[in-house]
């Protein structure tokens, strides 16, 4: 291709996809190919180029004030991403060893209060539960040190945050909002360090499902900053798929769990089943419940490592078809993000037409981050690439459809050669506008790293020539007709004084030649010659006597 320019992935055979914390379990009779490793190593690439010197800074716009501001939580679920599907352990390391900085300087995990007398500050006082349940599942999971993370006893600081029942509550300023994501990281970081917490939060984070299997996400409170309250969710309509999922993955990470354990991963199991849509994807809570990437990657995360694999490969699809592919002719402004996963249709238009915003940035790497793990089991096409266009000429300007094959399922690829380049999603069919004058089109269809083409034969108005051999017949007699600026193949039809008395096709030089009978009529007869479009035509005209 010259005039097209295609973004390539690069490495992808070095990247080993499917990590001993992440092999989903695909059914046998799924009708799939193997699984495609492409994905989840371009989205890779793209993620570990987020963070800068292993923190992600996050940018804002509120009201015309622009703000900025550093994300250690957002930072560590870049790392659990990464070290999920593999590859860049550098990067994992160097996020881990940020963040434990950052601890050690008393930022993250620790809680705050205002110092209301002069100079009128922040004062580090208590802890958050939730990050701290965050970093020593991340300390223990990344290869840190659980006891020693940022010269901090993420451990010790954590059981400090446990309530007798197990619960976990904030120490801050602005009040508690520990909640069941916090809840389920504890559980994960607890049970891996033999604390002496890890039966109690695990017993309380059971007792947040609701009577559907979902489970709710804040703990009972009287009001938002309360402390919660040690009850049990009784109302399924409290229930969150984010925090069902987070659960879900927590406690299918126990060695050895209880009976109670396993009978509400069943349940929690039939609670994401029972939502999700059709297309495979997931919505949130209350204020993300349209189809979105971090809630489809969380829960088709949490269904592939209990065995649901027909349902968690079919969230990974819908993943996968949010992924920018970084062939421009579709996604001019895609650029250098090729792998990037949008949050949903409107951030996945949006950014292939003009880029990833300065100010949206966050939401694409928040979105990788719970996502990306899930390409991980996306499954690879059936068949070599292939696009097929008609095989019959076709009228410059109109509408053709060609097909496209070879593409895996959820994969983005670019039809070019048309008046317009045609995104698809998967294999299917493509209606491409074709340009205007006569010629051979070359239509080619280009994915993240490969491509292949096919013709047409694409047909203008023209006015054909149109030769009578004799100015003159007798009635009764023959005569013979020349059409030239035909092309080769093209059918032809002659009809005189209005009757068709010829059919047939053109010659390699786009020439068609043939004898017609006059009929007895006499004086002037007209003849016209059509192409294969009605705006592809010439006439003539003899005597007959």
């Amino acid at each position: 291709m010259n005039k097209m320019r295609v973004r390539r992935a690069v490495g992808l055979a070095s990247v080993g996809v499917l990590a001993a914390g992440l092999t989903v379990a695909l059914p046998a009779t799924s009708a799939h190919a193997a699984i495609d490793e492409r994905p989840a190593a371009l989205g890779a690439a793209w993620l570990a180029a987020q963070p800068v010197d292993g923190l992600v800074t996050v940018k804002s716009d509120w009201e015309g004030t622009v703000s900025e501001f550093t994300d250690q939580g957002l930072s560590l679920d870049v790392a659990f991403a990464l070290d999920a599907v593999g590859g860049h352990d550098a990067v994992v390391t160097q996020i881990r060893d940020a963040v434990a900085a950052e601890v050690a300087a008393g930022r993250y995990i620790q809680g705050d209060e205002f110092d209301w007398e002069a100079p009128y500050e922040f004062k580090q006082v208590g802890h958050y539960s939730g990050a701290t349940a965050k970093t020593l599942a991340a300390a223990v999971e990344l290869g840190g040190a659980p006891t020693a993370f940022g010269g901090v006893d993420l451990v010790d600081r954590l059981e400090e945050r446990v309530t007798t029942s197990g619960r976990l509550q904030d120490d801050s300023f602005f009040g508690d909002y520990a909640n069941v994501i916090g809840q389920s990281f504890a559980v994960r970081g607890l049970n891996q360090t033999d604390s002496t917490a890890a039966d109690a939060v695990t017993d309380f984070l059971l007792t947040q499902q609701c009577d559907n299997g979902g489970f709710r996400l804040d703990f009972d409170r009287d009001f938002p900053s309360a402390p919660g309250k040690d009850t049990a969710c009784t109302d399924g309509g409290q229930a969150d798929p984010d925090a069902t999922s987070h659960a879900l993955s927590a406690l299918n990470s126990l060695d050895a769990p209880s009976a109670d354990v396993l009978e509400a991963l069943a349940s929690g199991v039939a609670y994401l089943l029972s939502i999700q849509h059709v297309d495979g994807s997931f919505g949130g809570g209350t204020s993300t419940e349209g189809a979105n990437a971090n809630s489809t990657g969380l829960a088709g995360l949490a269904l592939g490592k209990v065995g649901e694999g027909e349902a968690a490969t079919a969230a990974a699809v819908w993943v996968r078809s949010h992924q920018l592919s970084g062939v421009d002719a579709c996604e001019p402004g895609s650029g250098a993000d090729a792998g990037a996963i949008a949050y949903n249709d409107t951030d996945l238009s949006t950014a292939a037409a003009d880029g990833i915003g300065e100010f949206e940035r966050g939401v694409f790497v928040r979105a990788a981050a719970q996502a990306l793990p899930l390409l991980a089991i996306a499954p690879g096409a059936e068949a070599d690439l292939a696009l097929t266009g008609p095989s019959k000429h076709v009228a410059a300007g109109s509408v053709t459809e060609v097909t496209v094959a070879g593409l895996a399922p959820g994969e983005r690829a670019c039809v070019v050669g048309g008046k317009q380049a045609v995104t698809v999603t998967g294999d299917g069919t493509a209606a491409v506008t074709l340009p205007a004058g006569t010629g051979v089109r070359t239509l080619t269809l280009a994915t993240a790293d490969h491509d292949t083409s096919t013709t047409v034969s694409v047909l203008g108005k023209t006015k054909l020539t149109i030769k009578a051999k004799k100015a003159k017949v007798k009635k009764g007699k023959k005569n013979t007709i020349k059409v030239a600026g035909l092309v080769a193949g093209e059918k032809v039809k002659l009809k005189l004084r209005g009757k068709k008395v010829a059919a047939g096709k053109a010659n390699a030089k786009g020439r068609f030649t043939v004898k017609i009978k006059v009929g007895k009529k006499t004086g002037k007869a007209k003849v016209k010659a059509t192409g294969a479009f009605k705006n592809r035509k010439g006439t003539t005209s003899f005597r007959v006597r």
